[in-house]
């Protein structure tokens, strides 16, 4: 069932339920329909993250309340969607949300999830201003159960085509003075784990692509999205591999890939899309095409004590330019003398320190080559140049005090960051890093990613420092409000200026904002023979007019859409892809247009693109019979024939017979309106004028 489908059956569903308990009430049977003040609850349930869900995500959910309604305690658990779960009274929740009953599986949905947690400390935490936060892990798959009401088999889905419910039970003192569990039902949607499969295959023409893996999650819901929407399409329009950025430069350099993802292309200042020293490739015929933004983010999992052992996501963390750099300049071990600086910014990890010691990574960043590295290093190495360094310690050897340059791969820098950064390949390797942390191992695990990955990941993102020293989060606001402090390059893109300002009272832009471009080709797409692939040039344009427009729609968290103005550039940048001819491929001759000579002869060519001339074979000229002019690069203006240059004395005979036939005109006008005088009132009024 497709995602528009389920969500119409949903719908159905709830108008159906709601009618039932209706139907009920009216023949007095008891149900356990909501009562509640005009007001509502006096409390508020916020859960994060609620959509792209994967599987072993971990979801935090914060109850606030005001004072004079406490909450007592607050229970979750997945369950089965279109429900309408009920209200209680009595010392537990209502028996449609039992543990093993009709609607909530007794068992975990997979291995990465938990099946319930419960938070008996809410009555002290939910009326701070952050309010009580508890977490559990959610998972996807499928569960199968034996009911404890009847003993009736029962089963749970919960995947991409079947959202789940996050019911979170609240038993406080309501808005009516009446102590009541109070169900809060969360949709949860998760991530497609195989969009090829949803599509029902590769659609003819199939586009071959790659980036970064920062761009995974929306290749996948931009697939599905642009599938449904072009369901005659007949399948995905590409494949897609996401090794790295450099790789996907590199494919589209050597004409392996159709379509690279990349949010510097063949910037030289980066080097991608070149190849090696021993293996050198030529720069690819390119248009660049925005298709969302993203920012470069240092984010920290992990967290502090919770209820029942639940480690609770740091939030408010906060960082000034000079402890960032420190930070990623020489590594957590380095960092000691700015602790109490980092404590009074970020009052959380004064119980948990700032990083755990038994954790794989403590302070890391991906190994892969790629755009944001080059952003991140160039941001810190340009504004804080005396700090951006190697420490001055002896365990550093010959490096130690050196300074640190900018690079676009942490392996391969120059100096190195061996000792310093805890490099990792995938997201994968930091998502296992903290969930195999114990329990009670309490701390940040820190990273340098991007906006995208770390909200995948369920990443606490950290405010930074701006020039005019505000602390400021990547928001759909703030990155849009960075767009125009870029650099705009030679081939259309748009790159952060790392000292880029604006002033005090406007909107803060995130510094660290940029752009993602679809790198596609100049030039039409052929095959090895040099014959055009008309289906994929097709399909090239369906792909990224879908992406540009009604796509932004169907972006993961994290990704931010495309402001109106880069939407405009986009259209303008799809219209030059494809638009000009490779050398092997000729162009379609133009079509002839009759020329003056007789039955066609001087006929010539229309013109086949701007700036283009066609070479004119020879043609009869004006002269005497046979002979000829010799044809130039220009088409000279046809000579014209004799008879449209007459002599004076035929215009003026023709003159005469125009005159004529006018007064014959102007007399057969005049007698049939009966206005023609006599002839003998014409010789009376010219004197006897003879006839």
């Amino acid at each position: 069932m497709t995602p528009r489908r389920l969500r119409r059956a949903t719908s159905i569903l709830l108008v159906s339920a709601m009618v039932s308990t209706m139907a009920l009430a009216a023949f007095g049977v008891s149900t356990s329909t909501r009562v509640e003040a005009a007001g509502g609850v006096p409390w508020s349930v916020s859960v994060t993250p609620t959509s792209n869900i994967t599987d072993g995500s971990l979801v935090a959910m914060t109850v606030r309340t005001p004072a004079d309604h406490p909450v007592y305690q607050a229970r979750a658990q997945v369950c089965r969607a279109g429900v309408i779960y009920g209200t209680s009274t009595t010392s537990r929740p209502n028996d449609d949300y039992t543990l093993g009953g009709d609607n909530c599986p007794s068992v975990p949905i997979s291995t990465s999830a938990d099946v319930s947690t419960v938070d008996a400390t809410t009555y002290s935490t939910a009326t701070l201003p952050e309010g009580g936060t508890f977490s559990m892990y959610v998972g996807t798959g499928v569960v199968e159960w034996f009911s404890d009401v009847d003993g009736s088999a029962k089963n749970l889905t919960c995947d991409y085509e079947h959202p789940c419910a996050l019911v979170i039970q609240v038993r406080g003192v309501d808005s009516d003075g009446v102590t009541r569990w109070v169900p809060h039902v969360q949709e949860l949607r998760y991530a497609p784990d195989d969009p090829i499969a949803g599509c029902g295959g590769i659609a003819p023409g199939e586009l071959s692509s790659g980036g970064s893996e920062r761009i995974a999650s929306a290749w996948v819901n931009l697939t599905l999205g642009q599938c449904e929407a072009a369901s005659e399409q007949g399948g995905a329009a590409s494949t897609a591999s996401f090794a790295s950025e450099a790789d996907a430069m590199d494919g589209f350099s050597s004409g392996s890939l159709d379509l690279a993802y990349s949010a510097v292309g063949y910037d030289p200042a980066v080097g991608f899309g070149v190849g090696s020293a021993g293996e050198p490739l030529e720069k690819r015929a390119s248009v660049a095409v925005p298709v969302n933004l993203n920012a470069v983010v240092v984010a920290v999992g992990n967290g502090r004590s919770g209820p029942n052992f639940r480690k609770i996501p740091y939030r408010n963390v906060r960082l000034t330019l000079d402890l960032m750099t420190h930070l990623f300049s020489g590594g957590p071990f380095e960092f000691g003398p700015y602790m109490e600086q980092f404590y009074s910014l970020n009052p959380e990890f004064r119980t948990t320190g700032l990083y755990v010691n038994t954790a794989q990574i403590k302070v890391g960043a991906s190994a892969v080559p790629d755009s944001q590295t080059f952003f991140f290093t160039n941001f810190l190495r340009t504004n804080r140049e005396s700090l951006w360094k190697v420490p001055d310690n002896n365990s550093f050897n010959a490096e130690r005090n050196l300074p640190r340059g900018v690079t676009a791969s942490f392996p391969t820098a120059s100096p190195s960051f061996g000792g310093v950064l805890d490099l990792y390949t995938g997201s994968p390797i930091v998502k296992r890093s903290i969930r195999t942390l114990s329990s009670d191992a309490y701390g940040g695990v820190w990273v340098m990613t991007d906006l995208a990955t770390a909200n995948s990941l369920g990443l606490s993102v950290v405010s930074i420092e701006n020039a005019n020293g505000v602390f400021v989060a990547p928001t759909q606001e703030t990155m849009a409000a960075a767009l125009p402090t870029m650099t705009a390059t030679d081939d259309g893109r748009l790159m952060p200026d790392p000292q880029a300002s604006v002033a005090a009272d406007a909107v803060q832009p995130y510094p660290l904002t940029f752009v993602e471009y679809a790198i596609a080709p100049l030039e039409k797409l052929v095959d090895e023979e040099c014959a055009a692939r008309t289906a994929s040039q097709s399909l090239m344009t369906a792909w990224l007019t879908y992406v540009v427009g009604d796509g932004q729609a169907v972006l993961p968290p994290g990704y931010g859409a495309l402001t109106g103005e880069l939407r405009t550039v986009a259209t303008a940048a799809i219209e030059k892809v494809g638009s000009e001819y490779p050398d092997c491929l000729e162009p379609p001759a133009p079509p002839t247009v009759p020329g003056p000579g007789e039955n066609g002869v001087g006929a010539v060519r229309a013109g086949t693109g701007a700036g283009s001339r066609q070479t004119i074979p020879t043609v009869p000229g004006p002269g005497a019979e046979g002979t000829t002019t010799p044809a130039t690069g220009e088409v000279a203006a046809p000579e014209m024939p004799e008879f449209s240059s007459p002599p004076v004395a035929s215009t003026a005979a023709a003159l005469g017979g125009l005159l004529v036939v006018l007064g014959l005109l102007s007399m057969i006008v005049l007698s049939a309106t009966g206005r023609m005088p006599s002839l003998q009132s014409v010789r009376a009024r010219f004197g006897g004028v003879r006839s």
